[in-house]
């Protein structure tokens, strides 16, 4: 007799790899961002060719959505283990949002999370909803002109306060996604 095949999206395992793609996809974007500022001495752009001036503002919101991703998959695999009903066979979710709200998500897994952690995933969800994908969000007559929504982790900085401040993005996240991984 023939066993059931268990549909892939209900394999923890699946999601976890995808998350690893993802995340070292981003690494290669955010080495090549935070090089050229290396480079440039803190960022004076007058020294910038002008494909690096250009890439300087352009991978910003790549290196956010695909971080912004691999955390989502890395925490929907955490939920598949728990329980392999929560996905349908069709990739719907059981989670208020559909499923792209890192820090519901993160809430769900029963992980605890710092302030500046809820802080990150907040701007990383920002990314995978719209930053990342479109220029304005569907419902954009109340965002900025900035067309990044990184909230208050960039609220009153000097542009020379950029590079550190996506620094410390850059470390939290790989708080939050190490502590994900580690859970599997």
């Amino acid at each position: 007799m023939e066993q059931p095949t268990i549909p892939l999206a209900q394999y923890p395992d699946a999601w976890r790899r995808t998350a690893i793609g993802l995340k070292r996809s981003a690494d290669i974007i955010w080495e090549k961002w935070f090089g050229i500022f290396s480079r440039l001495e803190g960022g004076q752009i007058a020294k910038a060719s002008s494909q690096e001036a250009g890439d300087l503002y352009l991978l910003i919101p790549s290196f956010l959505l695909l971080y912004g991703l691999s955390i989502e998959n890395a925490l929907k695999g955490l939920l598949v283990a728990k329980d392999p009903c929560i996905v349908k066979v069709k990739v719907k979710w059981k989670i208020s949002g559909g499923g792209h709200d890192l820090i519901e998500l993160y809430k769900e897994s029963g992980l605890l999370i710092s302030a500046d952690e809820q802080e990150v995933l907040g701007a990383l969800t920002e990314a995978v909803l719209w930053t990342g994908r479109y220029p304005v969000p569907k419902n954009h007559a109340d965002k900025s002109e900035f067309p990044i929504p990184l909230g208050p982790f960039f609220r009153n900085i000097d542009i020379a306060s950029v590079v550190s401040r996506f620094g410390d993005l850059k470390n939290t996240y790989d708080k939050i996604y190490s502590r994900i991984l580690s859970r599997y």
